[in-house]
């Protein structure tokens, strides 16, 4: 950004690009495409599910204690664990994603655990519908007392479908999801110097001509 000229950003999309003004007059705009770009957006994007993860949790604490309705507390939690189980796991689309080993090799025991719980939650339970001790169904034949029957009292079932996060792990969570995002934004920083470096490395001229 040049500090002689006021730079502003537009809220709209015009043709599918961003509009951005310098002095009041639009610019033109390109898209540019390298192996830079695919790791900063990558890492951008999920910057944004970090976020979203730790304002679901903070809001999460806040209805627990406030005794709402268990819907409510049950969409916050699948939230939470899918906008942070989104950024360990692989995506085309995004081209990058967060290995465990790099982002909690220091970090303490207990978020370690909490860190494997959510992935276990978002791969078992919320993502894929496996085996989880928050959702259970069960078939069940009643008996009568006297053995002498030659029947069955009834056929029923029993369905646990539950939230049952305390809110101790919720915060637990919640510290887990802003260290990995204090170490993403560091990350961030350094993906844009390099990105910058790129760019500004091109002739101007080649990318207007690439118009």
């Amino acid at each position: 950004m040049h500090d002689k000229h006021s730079i502003t950003l537009g809220s709209g999309i015009v043709a599918g690009k961003p509009i951005i003004q310098v002095d009041g007059k639009n610019c033109e705009v390109l898209r540019i495409e390298h192996k830079l770009i695919d790791r900063l957006s990558g890492l951008l994007l999920i910057q944004k599910d970090l976020e979203l993860s730790q304002a679901v949790f903070s809001r999460l604490i806040e209805e627990y204690k406030a005794d709402r309705e268990s819907i409510l507390l049950q969409s916050y939690w699948f939230t939470g664990i899918i906008s942070y189980g989104k950024c360990f796991a692989g995506a085309e689309g995004r081209k990058t994603k967060l290995e465990k080993r790099d982002h909690l090799k220091e970090a303490p025991e207990k978020l370690v655990s909490a860190h494997d719980n959510l992935i276990e939650l978002r791969n078992q339970y919320v993502a894929h519908g496996g085996v989880s001790l928050n959702e259970r169904a069960d078939i069940w034949v009643a008996l009568f007392p006297d053995p002498a029957s030659k029947e069955l009292a009834a056929i029923f079932e029993t369905v646990s479908y539950s939230f049952s996060a305390t809110v101790e792990e919720i915060e637990l969570n919640l510290e887990l999801v802003e260290m990995v995002k204090a170490r993403v934004d560091v990350m961030l920083e350094k993906q844009w110097k390099k990105v910058e470096e790129g760019i500004g490395a091109i002739p101007i001229q080649s990318l207007y001509e690439a118009l």
